[in-house]
């Protein structure tokens, strides 16, 4: 399974994950691989129970992409978890991965930094 450790808010997220049986091998999920996306310890999901698509026609092997936006309740410098549950050979699985949503200027470039700013430091660590 993957997923990236940042995101960028206002752009699109992409995940994937690979099914596997019992021993290992790519398996295909019996019914939909669904996920949801939390905010920090939230209980309530900004995004709920959506199913991920199976991609390129591989066995077991299923993608997604989101809109990191605010419209979506994204913001910067929140913590997101991505839920991905599905049933494998029987067996009920579920695997999640924690993202840290950025703004663009807070994105490495060649001409600036993620926190190289006062500003920015101090948003980041939530001091005024």
């Amino acid at each position: 399974m993957a997923c990236p450790t940042t995101c960028v808010l206002e752009e699109n997220l992409t995940f994937t994950v690979q099914a596997r049986d019992g021993t290992g091998a790519p398996a295909d999920a019996a019914g939909n691989v669904n996920y949801q996306v939390f905010e920090d310890e939230t209980a309530t999901p900004i995004i709920d129970t959506t199913a991920m698509s199976k991609l390129a026609s591989k066995t077991g092997f299923y993608s997604e992409q989101i809109d990191c936006s605010t419209a979506n309740g994204f913001e910067r410098f929140k913590t997101y978890t991505i839920r991905i549950t599905a049933t494998v050979s029987t067996i009920a699985v579920a695997k999640s991965y924690s993202v840290l949503c950025l703004g663009a200027a807070d994105v490495f470039s060649s001409t600036s930094g993620a926190l190289t700013s006062l500003a920015n430091v101090k948003l980041y660590l939530g001091i005024a």
